[in-house]
């Protein structure tokens, strides 16, 4: 099974207004909502996305590796 760090970049990668956390846990509903929060608060803090409100974002970093196709999806 992936982990909720992956699925949630997988989420925001592409999405160019974000994603919205309520709609995030629905969609990742095989995990509780203290996972899902644990990998989004992991994944601010690393840098990998932005958090405004209850709107999660790629961050510029990881949307350019995306644009360069250093990861893809």
């Amino acid at each position: 099974m992936r982990s909720a760090q992956y699925l949630v970049v997988i989420e925001v990668l592409n999405r160019m207004q974000g994603r919205d956390l309520e709609r995030m846990h629905r969609t990742l509903r095989r995990y509780d909502r203290q996972s899902i929060e644990a990998a989004v608060a992991a994944l601010e803090q690393a840098g990998v996305v932005t958090v405004s409100g209850q709107t999660i974002k790629a961050s510029p970093a990881l949307e350019l590796l995306e644009q360069l196709d250093v990861i893809t999806v």
